[in-house]
């Protein structure tokens, strides 16, 4: 009788936690179509749910795969309820549709989705992969049966945490230009500009997903919200930067008065000094955002709003809340 009564009380739990798991997901997809994550002072629906909500990386992903899905297949709310879906086998059929997607450029139909999950339901996480696999070629091989990629290297590294910071910073300075890249992709970005630096010549076609960047050592100064590499300053204790160099570039910085004006790149430097290259944005609840992807200069008073070039108008957003700001000051975005 012991055995029966954790067996009814153990079923009662789970079928509880399955109807607040999709109230979790509903939740979540309000969040994501209003981007209330912005406002809290986060640059990503992803970064809001493993910082602020504390889910592990790998759960946040499979929430937000779930919640998207659901919204695009709301008939699937019941069989996550029932458990004849699962979270796991929602997020590996969005990965695998991503995959398919940048492979192909051909969007996955929602009909498509709809056959594959009627298929996925009750199946194991092994049996999804290889249906999975079955359908597209996305490399989501079951862990039994893991073979490298064709035409591809695997490498592993021993990195000291001085040189793993080095390449997190590195990444986070080519956000602007490797967009959703790995460390692969940003070693590649940086081989490529020393073989350009030293040979005068690209040898290489654009990986998917990385921009096109003009590689020039003697570049002008960069335009308003572009992203520049700072080195890293120790910050005052009230947390202003190194203020004699910014009262000194701020005497050469002439005002704008509206004019569009290319913002002097010491001056640029010296802000993202200040920022320590961090996102500025700070919530209405004291949080401050620190996103490190994309970052940009911008102007606290924007120049079409009266603002100019001084230190004390500038402030680094990643590109995030700088689209927000610009939303909220009735300014159109290109």
């Amino acid at each position: 009788m012991h055995a029966q009564s954790l067996h009814f009380q153990l079923s009662a739990l789970v079928k509880s936690e399955r109807k607040i798991t999709h109230e979790i997901l509903l939740c979540i997809q309000q969040i994501d179509q209003t981007k209330a994550y912005v406002e809290l002072g986060y640059p990503s629906l992803f970064d809001y749910l493993v910082k602020e909500q504390k889910y592990s990386e790998g759960a946040a992903q499979r929430r937000i795969s779930a919640a998207r899905l659901i919204k695009e297949l709301p008939e699937i709310e019941k069989k996550v309820q029932e458990g004849n879906l699962n979270l796991t086998q929602l997020s590996k059929l969005a990965s695998a549709t991503n995959q398919d997607q940048k492979a192909t450029g051909k969007k996955v139909s929602t009909e498509q989705k709809r056959e594959l999950l009627e298929q996925m339901e009750n199946k194991t996480g092994f049996e999804t992969e290889q249906l999975l696999n079955q359908n597209f070629e996305c490399n989501l091989k079951p862990k039994k049966e893991i073979t490298p990629r064709k035409q591809a290297y695997e490498l592993h590294l021993k990195l000291t945490p001085e040189q793993y910071e080095k390449l997190k910073k590195a990444r986070s300075l080519l956000s602007h230009v490797v967009h959703d890249g790995g460390f692969a992709e940003i070693i590649e970005v940086l081989c490529d500009k020393l073989i350009q630096k030293k040979e005068g010549k690209a040898l290489r076609k654009p990986t998917a997903g990385v921009a096109v960047e003009p590689v020039d050592n003697d570049q002008e100064p960069l335009a308003e919200d572009k992203s520049t590499a700072a080195p890293a300053v120790k910050l005052t204790e009230n947390n202003q930067g190194p203020r004699n160099e910014l009262g000194a570039t701020a005497a050469a910085a002439a005002k704008t008065s509206g004019r569009r004006t290319a913002i002097p790149i010491s001056l640029q430097r010296l802000i993202y000094q200040r920022a320590q290259a961090c996102c500025e944005y700070v919530s209405a609840t004291g949080h401050r955002c620190r996103s490190r992807y994309q970052t940009q200069v911008d102007h606290i008073v924007p120049l079409a709003k009266g603002g100019g070039n001084e230190p004390e108008n500038l402030r680094i957003l990643c590109r995030t809340h700088n689209l927000s700001e610009a939303r909220r000051w009735g300014l159109e975005w290109p």
